[in-house]
């Protein structure tokens, strides 16, 4: 939480400028994971990632680690990438497949694709009579408070109110949309390989250099010639 009050934030972005404390105060970004990252419609992958059942594919949300995955009837969840009993994490690659079920590499707790509690080891000797049972929603997986999918792209949010996914993407659906409906059969997949990049900033500067259109004449001259 925060340590104290932050000033009218609105003193901030002035008519001909920003000031530098809107991309560097430690307490801005706070807001920004709490009222920003942490409630609305994030991007979490596409469908054709996990093509089957066990087949997962992790994700930041925010602060939080998150996995995307398919169950054995073909439904998608987003779980939170952590055991519910000491936080674990649950997966450690990118991607992959957890086979029937997870299964946590510190005291072999096991959940469903869906997050539930499956199976505690030794539980008569080491667990009988306290809150940890089958049937405690604590025990479970941690579930996105919300997942929706457009298109085959899927989203998640972790604010359990708020404006749903197609309220969300407004008239940006049209961008997907677009894509899906000039491929052959509507849908589109995701293919190897994913070209990443770590970016050296906070994400802010990352929108503004993806929105600034006069960079490029001067950053990618030769390109352009």
């Amino acid at each position: 939480m925060l340590r104290e009050p932050i000033a009218d934030l609105s003193k901030c972005v002035e008519p001909d400028r920003v000031r530098r404390e809107v991309y560097t105060d430690p307490q801005i970004f706070e807001l920004e994971m709490q009222r920003i990252h942490e409630r609305v419609w994030i991007y979490c992958g596409h469908e054709s990632q996990i093509p089957k059942s066990g087949d997962y594919y992790t994700v930041q949300v925010g602060r939080q680690p998150m996995l995307m995955v398919r169950g054995s009837d073909g439904n998608i969840s987003v779980l939170y990438n952590r055991c519910p009993h000491r936080g674990n994490m649950m997966v450690g690659d990118r991607y992959g497949n957890t086979g029937e079920f997870f299964r946590c590499s510190y005291h072999a707790w096991t959940f469903h694709h869906d997050g539930k509690l499956k199976n505690i080891p030794m539980y008569e000797s080491g667990y009988s009579g306290t809150r940890f049972t089958r049937d405690n929603p604590d025990c479970s997986m941690k579930r996105a408070a919300r997942v929706e999918s457009y298109r085959g792209f899927v989203f998640c949010s972790l604010a359990h109110e708020g404006p749903g996914l197609l309220e969300f993407l407004g008239e940006s659906k049209v961008a997907f949309d677009d894509m899906c409906d000039r491929a052959p059969g509507g849908e589109v997949e995701v293919v190897p390989n994913c070209f990443r990049v770590i970016q050296h900033s906070n994400w802010k500067i990352f929108l503004e250099n993806q929105l600034d259109a006069l960079h490029p004449s001067v950053v990618h001259q030769s390109t352009g010639r």
